[in-house]
C-alpha cells in the first residue's frame, strides 16, 4: 500500500464505516432488538459478494485467500 494515498484511503474507509454505523443506528432506533438487527445484516451480507476487482479498487490490493 502506497503511503502517498494512505490519508485518502483512511478517509474513504471512515466514510463507509460511518455510513454503515448510521444505518445500524437507524435500525436500532426503530425499536428492533439489537441482536435481530445484527443477524439480519449478517444474513443480507451472505447473499452479496464483492468481486475481486471491487476489492482491489476499494483497498488497493488483492483480497487475501480464505481458508475453506
Amino acid at each position: 500500500m502506497s503511503d502517498e494515498r494512505l490519508a485518502e484511503r483512511i478517509g474513504v474507509f471512515e466514510e463507509y464505516a460511518n455510513g454503515g454505523l448510521a444505518i445500524i443506528q437507524g435500525e436500532l432506533n426503530a425499536g428492533t432488538r439489537p441482536m435481530d438487527v445484527l443477524l439480519d445484516f449478517c444474513r443480507q451480507g451472505d447473499s452479496h459478494s464483492v468481486e475481486d476487482d471491487d476489492f482491489d479498487e476499494i483497498f488497493g490490493r488483492r483480497r487475501p485467500e480464505t481458508r475453506s
